[in-house]
């Protein structure tokens, strides 16, 4: 066995738990909700009845990026040792699924426990010779109940130098949609500047510098800073429940990215409901198709569900205990 196939039988059977940066705080959902203008009253809340946008589950547990004791712990601290085996400098995101739990509330505690569960074979693409890994995370409150289980899907590579510079991270898969025979529904265009790119990335806590750094983002072969991958879910997440139901809770949110969203786009999330069920205690459950368009190439297509209220619903779909939200989806997965 190489010393690189050791490293990674190593890593493949570690594991770590980030304890949260502090306690879940108003001002950090409003940053959220602010820098991708989600009006959900649910996020404006006072009191009890805030809850935190459920896409934003790993913003808790990102460390500062400095500490007068030194470099703290990152996020995913095991995807940063890979790339740094490796020797793969760069990772971007392919594609990220999340399953949502319990609500987070004002003053939880989150951890993450996170690890590495495959890492493909070297080759060789246009950006530059590199592997695929993928990293689970899974989010828990200070009652060891679950909050959102993750699964990142990364190209990590090592740039070639006449990539620098070049349009290969805006031209990947534009023609792929997903099919769907189900009902249009309205879309929700968002003009990306700059400065949105920016405020998506710092509510995040995302400071990888291809977010904000035009140089580095040239560097590492990219026409531009990029949208990251929070912020696509962030907007994802306002156009359902602002756009497509008001007030719904998201049980899961994946997607697939296939084009760089950089500053001067104007940015379309369209969809479809592919299908619609009303259960015998009065739920509304939308199974949802989703892309996102920029002129006319897509940048990310995806799927998620919904729990929505209806008049015979006895609750506001956030106040569902955990038993019963787990009947909605695959209980085995949380």
């Amino acid at each position: 066995m190489t010393d690189t196939e050791t490293e990674l039988h190593t890593i493949l059977t570690e594991k770590i738990t980030q304890e949260g940066r502090g306690p879940v705080d108003a001002p950090s959902i409003a940053l959220w909700c602010s820098a991708s203008e989600d009006t959900n009253p649910r996020h404006w809340a006072n009191g009890d009845r805030l809850v935190a946008p459920p896409s934003m589950a790993g913003t808790w547990t990102q460390s500062p990026p400095w500490t007068p004791s030194g470099p703290p712990i990152r996020s995913m601290e095991l995807h940063h040792r890979l790339k740094e085996r490796l020797g793969l400098p760069i990772a971007v995101v392919r594609e990220v699924s999340h399953q949502y739990g319990v609500p987070v509330h004002l003053g939880d505690r989150l951890t993450a426990t996170h690890r590495i569960v495959d890492v493909g074979p070297l080759r060789h693409r246009r950006m530059g010779q590199g592997r695929d890994w993928s990293v689970e995370v899974d989010h828990r409150n200070q009652c060891d109940e679950p909050v959102a289980l993750e699964r990142w899907s990364f190209h990590g590579y090592r740039p070639a130098e006449s990539s620098t510079g070049s349009n290969e991270a805006r031209q990947r898969g534009e023609a792929e949609q997903p099919a769907s025979d189900g009902t249009p529904l309205p879309e929700l265009s968002i003009d990306i500047d700059a400065s949105r790119i920016v405020k998506l990335a710092a509510a995040s806590g995302d400071w990888t510098r291809f977010h904000h750094d035009p140089a580095f983002a040239a560097a590492a072969g990219l026409p531009a800073i990029i949208l990251n991958t929070p912020g696509h879910m962030a907007l994802v997440s306002r156009w359902i429940t602002d756009n497509v139901a008001p007030g719904a809770r998201l049980l899961r949110l994946a997607l697939r990215l296939r084009r760089s969203v950089v500053p001067g786009d104007l940015l379309r999330i369209g969809g479809e409901i592919v299908e619609q069920t009303i259960t015998p205690d009065g739920w509304r459950r939308l199974e949802l198709v989703f892309t996102e368009h920029v002129g006319n190439n897509t940048t990310v297509t995806g799927r998620a569900t919904a729990v929505a209220t209806t008049e015979s619903a006895a609750a506001d779909p956030w106040d569902i205990p955990l038993d019963r939200w787990q009947t909605f989806g695959d209980a085995d997965n949380l």
